[in-house]
C-alpha cells in the first residue's frame, strides 16, 4: 500500500493508461487516419484489446467524436478550449518562457503555433521587441541558442567560456 491508500502498482498502471490515452489523442489530432488499432498497440506495447478499451473510453466516457476509416482512427471534430485572456505582463511572460523553451530545444509545430497566436494578440508597439527576440534566437554561428548550449554543457558536465558584452558595444 502506498501513502495514498491504494496499491502502488494499480496507481502506476492508471497513470500509464492516462498518459497513453492523452498521447493517443494527440496522435489522432496530429495524424488523423494514420493510426490503426494494431499500429497503436505496437506503439504503446500493449494488446489490441487494451487499445480497444482505451478507444472505447475516449468515445463513451470522454464523449469525443472518435471515428474509424479503412486507413485508421480519427476525431470527427476536435474539441476547442475556451478562450483565455491574459494581462499584458502575463502574455509577455508566457511568450518569453515559450521562446526560452524553444532555445532549450523544445521544438514543435504546436509550440510555434502557440507563440504565433500569443504574438498576434500583443499590441503593435511590441513588434520591434518581438522581432529583436526572434533575431537573437540563433545566438551562435552553429544555430544553437545560448540557453540550449548552456543546457547541453551542464548535462555533459562540460565547462563553458562566457563572454559578456554590454548593450553599448
Amino acid at each position: 500500500m502506498d501513502d495514498l491508500g491504494g496499491t502502488g502498482s494499480g496507481r502506476l498502471e492508471e497513470t500509464k493508461r492516462l498518459a497513453r490515452i492523452l498521447d493517443l489523442l494527440q496522435h489522432l489530432c496530429v495524424a488523423p487516419r494514420r493510426w490503426t488499432r494494431r499500429a497503436l498497440a505496437e506503439k504503446y506495447e500493449v494488446s489490441e484489446r487494451q487499445i480497444q478499451r482505451d478507444l472505447t473510453l475516449v468515445r463513451n466516457r470522454l464523449h469525443l467524436d472518435l471515428k474509424r476509416s479503412v486507413e485508421g482512427y480519427y476525431l470527427g471534430s476536435v474539441p476547442r478550449l475556451p478562450v483565455v485572456s491574459y494581462t499584458l505582463s502575463e502574455a509577455l511572460a508566457l511568450l518569453l518562457a515559450a521562446q526560452a523553451g524553444r532555445e532549450f530545444g523544445v521544438g514543435s509545430g504546436e509550440l510555434a503555433s502557440a507563440i504565433g497566436r500569443l504574438e498576434s494578440v500583443l499590441p503593435r508597439e511590441f513588434e520591434p521587441l518581438l522581432r529583436q527576440l526572434t533575431a537573437e534566437e540563433g545566438g551562435s554561428g552553429d544555430g544553437e541558442g545560448p540557453l540550449l548550449q548552456l543546457g547541453r554543457a551542464l548535462a555533459g558536465r562540460r565547462k563553458l567560456r562566457l563572454t559578456y558584452s554590454s548593450a553599448s558595444r
